[in-house]
């Protein structure tokens, strides 16, 4: 299967991101917009697996500006989210929503679990906070975001983080609080909902993993 060229994945995260003309978004990261235009143009392309990681970081730090979901930038530019590892700019985020790449053996299963509600979206774990619970990093969590959680589900949550903008995590859900279920210390204090700073967003319905 062919890659993605660095220009193909460079419009992919412009397109992402809403900006429609290359010289915004040249402006946007600091570069100057002829170079830029360089990067994107298809006869200067490389066939490369991802991006360099400090440009990505940029357009990382730009997706959070605009309100956006960080782990498309890195799926695009060709980083793997799925790990507990990643870049620096995932570090802050237990969940992100889950982009599967092509030909993945989840595709099907994702889409299918999908067009049987609506309202349901495909979450990636990437911290070990429900590891006693048997959802390990990596796994795939599909949410409902359609309907109100029972006390004791696992659930998707977004929580005001330290650098102003929102992260997201998978918890047990135990109200008043989010609790973790893990031997990881430092995952294991209570969160209180208060529906200003913490809010869930809907219930875990299912959990899938690719072995191998």
């Amino acid at each position: 299967m062919r890659q993605p060229t660095t220009a193909e994945r460079l419009r992919a995260i412009r397109d992402r991101l809403g900006i429609e003309n290359a010289a915004d978004l040249a402006r946007a990261i600091g570069v100057e917009p002829a170079t830029y235009r360089q990067w994107e143009n298809p006869k200067r392309a490389k066939s490369r697996p991802s991006l360099d990681l400090d440009l990505v970081e940029q357009l990382a730090a730009l997706a959070v500006n605009r309100g956006l979901d960080v782990a498309p930038v890195y799926a695009l530019a060709g980083y793997d989210v799925r790990g507990p590892v990643g870049p620096r700019g995932l570090a802050d985020y237990g969940a992100v929503r889950y982009l599967p790449p092509e030909r993945s053996p989840l595709q099907a299963a994702i889409a299918a679990w999908q067009a049987a509600g609506q309202n349901r979206e495909p979450w990636v774990m990437r911290d070990a906070g429900l590891f006693l619970a048997g959802v390990l990093p990596g796994d795939v969590a599909i949410v409902d975001l359609g309907r109100p959680p029972p006390a004791g589900a696992i659930v998707l949550a977004s929580i005001d983080g330290a650098h102003g903008w929102h992260r997201s995590v998978l918890r047990l859900y135990r109200p008043p609080y989010l609790v973790a279920q893990t031997a990881d210390a430092s995952l294991l204090t209570p969160v209180l909902i208060d529906e200003a700073t913490v809010i869930v967003r809907g219930p875990v319905i299912a959990v899938l993993r690719e072995l191998g």
